[in-house]
């Protein structure tokens, strides 16, 4: 087993040459030259939700072909914060074990690393408090062939405030059937049902969900070689409805398994974009069809034919990341994930790299979702601009009375509330300007305060 280089600055290398599916090796590694040290002084970090009150997730980056042992622990998490390990069974198979994590339930989705190979998961179970995942990777040609990859697991229970949904697809030969409830999940607490449209076309309703964006991944499920992908995604009059296309690896259509995830956002914190338009030099994907936690706009760029780059503002890459991608559209193209690196002028941003391929494992421009995953909270400026309201003042404003109360994030002021005397008519300002003021108007008045 080969180890990442590690520094006292957590400073990290990836080599950027891709290597053939069969080959790679673990000598790919990320380059981070960021210093955390840096990043404490110039960033204030957003409040996370405790270890306790997440749900059952983890993401790990396999970045060993071959060999057995723990998940780069920089590319992994793991909502117990036990450390995942994988093990190489054979050629192109692999398990990967999820300690504290053994629950029934939850889904799984799986993209291959750094080559034209793709990866999809056989099994999932628990095993005493283990959750362990079987892992298949095939060459183009649907040979077993040993490849880097990423994967995703986690579980939702319960109503939610936020429009999501997952299944695992098991019967692929019925006409319309309702998937296993113990691997489905809908935050309407609805039943998710799917539907068999033709041979290897699916149609998954996800009733009482109303989002008209988000995203969504898809998997492909088992021990052959099939491949799944997106085909399209809309809100309907009963809830979203998700068209899914399954193949051979000769491109012809095939009656296979997957699992699905709809989400409106990024699980643990991250970003998720649909890129919709593959022939464009650079552009803005829909604000409908994109999300980060940051707030900041994705954007996506063609650097070559089938190779793209999705850079995602105010997201470092360092510490418990992860990447997923899933094809889209109604013909046999897949898409892997290539990198996912440091960019930005102070190394602030993420880019990650996405290369997409025909059923020869050539690579071909083609539609996608992207997926990014971290359990770090995103980091927001503190600037001199957002240091007014030290305490509550009380003005004078046209309709009486009315105070300043300051709204704090970790101790950093991030903005102001301004309310009259009787706490109607409130209305919040956020801090702007290097004068430290905040106002906003009341009635006839206004409440302002400078400093």
């Amino acid at each position: 087993m080969k180890n990442a280089t590690i520094n006292n600055n957590r400073e990290r290398r990836i080599a950027d040459a891709q290597m053939s599916s069969s080959e790679q090796t673990c000598s790919s590694r990320k380059k981070l030259t960021m210093k955390r040290t840096i990043l404490v002084s110039v960033y204030t970090l957003a409040a996370v939700l405790p270890v306790s009150a997440q749900l059952p997730s983890a993401f790990v980056w396999n970045d060993r072909a071959r060999g057995t042992g723990y998940a780069n622990g920089y590319y992994q998490f793991n909502s117990s914060l036990a450390a995942n390990y994988v093990t190489n069974l054979s050629t192109g198979k692999y398990r990967v074990d999820l300690p504290g994590l053994g629950v029934a339930g939850g889904t799984v989705h799986v993209s291959a690393y750094n080559g034209n190979h793709y990866c999809k998961p056989q099994q999932w179970f628990p095993n005493g408090t283990t959750m362990q995942v079987l892992v298949n990777c095939f060459a183009p040609s649907g040979a077993f062939t040993n490849g880097l990859f990423t994967i995703l697991f986690y579980k939702q229970s319960g109503e939610s405030s936020v429009n999501g949904a997952y299944l695992w697809a098991d019967n692929p030969t019925a006409a319309s059937y309702t998937p296993s409830t113990a691997y489905q999940w809908s935050s309407a607490l609805r039943a998710n049902t799917v539907n068999r449209t033709g041979p290897g076309v699916y149609q998954a309703l996800l009733p009482g969900l109303t989002s008209s964006g988000g995203t969504v991944l898809v998997t492909s499920y088992g021990s052959g070689s099939e491949r799944c992908k997106i085909a399209s995604w809309f809100p309907s009059n009963l809830g979203i409805a998700v068209n899914v296309s399954c193949f051979q690896v000769n491109g012809n259509p095939a009656d296979t398994q997957f699992t699905l995830s709809f989400l409106t956002d990024p699980l643990i914190g991250g970003a998720f974009a649909w890129a919709d338009q593959p022939y464009v030099a650079t552009y803005t994907p829909s604000a409908a069809y994109q999300h980060s936690s940051t707030g900041s706009t994705i954007t996506v760029s063609r650097t070559s034919v089938g190779s793209y780059k999705i850079n995602i503002p105010s997201q470092p890459p360092y510490n418990k990341t992860g990447a997923f991608v899933t094809a889209y559209g109604t013909t046999s193209e897949y898409c892997n994930i290539v990198n996912w690196l440091p960019s930005g002028a102070n190394n602030f941003d993420t880019a990650i790299d996405v290369a997409c391929y025909d059923r020869y494992g050539s690579v071909v421009d083609t539609r996608y979702t992207v997926l990014y995953t971290t359990d770090r909270p995103p980091y927001v400026f503190a600037t001199s601009s957002l240091n007014c309201g030290q305490q509550i003042v009380t003005v004078s404003t046209g309709n009486g009375s009315g105070k300043c109360t300051k709204v704090t994030n970790n101790g950093k002021d991030q903005s102001m509330t301004c309310s009259d005397d009787d706490g109607n008519n409130a209305s919040t300002a956020a801090c702007s300007g290097t004068s430290g003021s905040c106002g906003e108007s009341i009635g006839s008045g206004s409440c302002t305060i400078s400093k």
